[in-house]
């Protein structure tokens, strides 16, 4: 495996009183390499979004590093921030927000273009744009003069991607980009996600509650709960054996046509979920090793 372009070292964040600290990340490490897709699992509140911020650099560590390209990330100046960001994008949640209404497509994409590429002039520009277009498989004569609110939720959400790639991105954050959109349109956007890793050779972290989805898009998988990754490792391995009760759980979730209802048995699970809460309070804990690339962390007591 090629070196990774971006890692988290240890992380962690902490909000709350110094008495008192709450952890919405505590002791993550990950790393993301050029054309894999890590997929980072677990519900609201989990911690994932707060690792996302810390790789955009919303937030700061308290603890721990950030990595990119090998060398620690601390203060920058505002030269080395842009050149940060240009090579790391964001695709958001909600495709309905995340674009400005008042402004054409043409605008969303040339604007990124303008910042971040500006040896380009206004013929190479206008073929830029319609390369990212056809890229995210959208017409450009049909699409370049329309403005958000004139898109599909899935239309728009390809716009968010072609916005990304506009900047000549290494890593791809995608923070849960499916599921404000319709079930008929999530597996195109999926589709198109491994399309672009494989092609532009990405980086991809992809964040979502939707373990089923994990299976489609990544090559790793890491499950969080409490600010904690508590399992992780390949995700056929992971999802074929899972070792800890929360991947468990998660797992028991996902809908199967093939199992009755009453058949679904949550209660052993959920009964350990105090424990689960427990463990996520401890201090570092000895890894176990289920499988060659298949890691969890054993549950207190």
């Amino acid at each position: 495996m090629s070196d990774p372009i971006l890692a988290l070292d240890n992380v962690s964040k902490i909000f709350g009183r110094a008495d008192k600290p709450v952890y919405a990340a505590r002791a993550v490490s990950f790393a993301l390499h050029p054309g894999r897709t890590l997929a980072l699992v677990g519900e609201s509140g989990s911690g994932k979004t707060t690792a996302a911020r810390l790789i955009m650099r919303e937030y700061s560590p308290d603890e721990g590093r950030l990595l990119f390209r090998g060398a620690p990330l601390g203060r920058v100046d505002a030269r080395a921030l842009k050149a940060y960001r240009s090579a790391v994008q964001m695709v958001f949640q909600d495709p309905f927000a995340a674009l400005n209404p008042t402004h054409t497509i043409r605008y969303h994409l040339e604007r990124p273009l303008r910042l971040h590429q500006k040896r380009l002039n206004a013929a190479q520009r206008q073929a830029a744009i319609v390369e990212l277009l056809e890229r995210v498989k959208l017409d450009p004569g049909l699409i370049m003069s329309k403005f958000p609110h004139e898109l599909s939720g899935g239309q728009r959400q390809r716009i968010s991607i072609a916005r990304a790639l506009a900047v000549n991105p290494e890593v791809i954050v995608a923070d849960e980009p499916t599921s404000m959109l319709d079930v008929s349109v999530r597996q195109g956007i999926l589709n198109l996600l491994n399309d672009m890793k494989a092609e532009l050779k990405l980086a991809l972290l992809y964040i979502t509650h939707d373990i089923a989805t994990a299976r489609y898009v990544a090559n790793d998988i890491m499950v969080m709960y409490a600010g904690q990754i508590v399992e992780w490792g390949d995700v056929d391995k992971v999802l074929d054996d899972p070792r800890h009760p929360y991947t468990r759980l998660l797992l028991s979730a996902v809908p199967d046509p093939d199992r009755r209802f009453d058949d679904i048995r949550f209660a052993d699970e959920l009964g350990r979920i105090d424990d689960i809460r427990r463990q996520a309070a401890l201090p570092q804990q000895q890894v176990i090793e289920a499988d060659d690339n298949h890691f969890f962390l054993p549950m207190p007591g």
